[in-house]
């Protein structure tokens, strides 16, 4: 975990354990599923998942309502998804879940975040919910790729098509599931990090 936040005004987190999946663009510049740094995709620079500070909405402020529903259903697992577009031609465009977090502790961040796509939604929300965890990515080998045969192996039978947002609500059963399917994966948090901290030197 990354020790530079001050977590004082953090608050603690009692959640039940169901999970959401959210959705990232990922970079066209590593062979790693992380963010999209350089903002390739024309969607701006990515901050979130922010593996520097192991938290979700401290930085950016994307999916509001998302985060707001988390919160009020306490759920528990937040995991990131993204379309493949690394360097790896093999996994191209695939949807892959390429890691999780477990929340901890949660922050409103209301008009404390800079840059909000989202005018219109932000302007009628006072409660920007932040994350902050203990988080885990795996290899691109061990990503979980979302079909509707894979999601009805966790579980999730009434999966059909993947909304607007590209966010996935998940039942208790179906988020421990999905997290057992990590469980025996190696972590590669230290190399997701290590890759964004390359590519961000480049920038500076």
């Amino acid at each position: 975990m990354d020790n530079k936040l001050q977590l004082v005004t953090w608050k603690n987190y009692s959640p039940r354990k169901a999970g959401q999946v959210f959705t990232y663009a990922s970079s066209m510049s590593s062979e790693l599923p992380i963010r999209d740094v350089f903002g390739e995709q024309n969607k701006g620079e990515i901050l979130d998942p922010n593996l520097e500070t192991s938290t979700f909405g401290f930085c950016d402020c994307l999916n509001l309502k998302e985060r707001l529903n988390f919160v009020k259903k306490q759920k528990k697992y937040a995991f990131f998804m993204t379309k493949y577009a690394g360097s790896d031609a093999d996994y191209e465009k695939k949807l892959l879940i390429t890691g999780y977090m477990e929340i901890d502790k949660v922050k409103n961040m209301y008009g404390r975040v800079g840059k909000c796509f989202d005018l219109a939604t932000s302007a009628k929300m006072d409660s920007w919910w932040a994350f902050y965890g203990e988080m885990k990515f795996v290899a691109l080998k061990d990503c979980f790729e979302v079909t509707d045969k894979s999601m009805k192996e966790i579980g999730k039978t009434d999966f059909k098509k993947i909304n607007r947002l590209m966010t996935i609500d998940l039942t208790e059963e179906e988020a421990e599931n999905l997290v057992a399917y990590f469980e025996p994966k190696d972590n590669a948090f230290d190399a997701y990090k290590e890759e964004i901290e390359s590519l961000n030197a480049l920038i500076a």
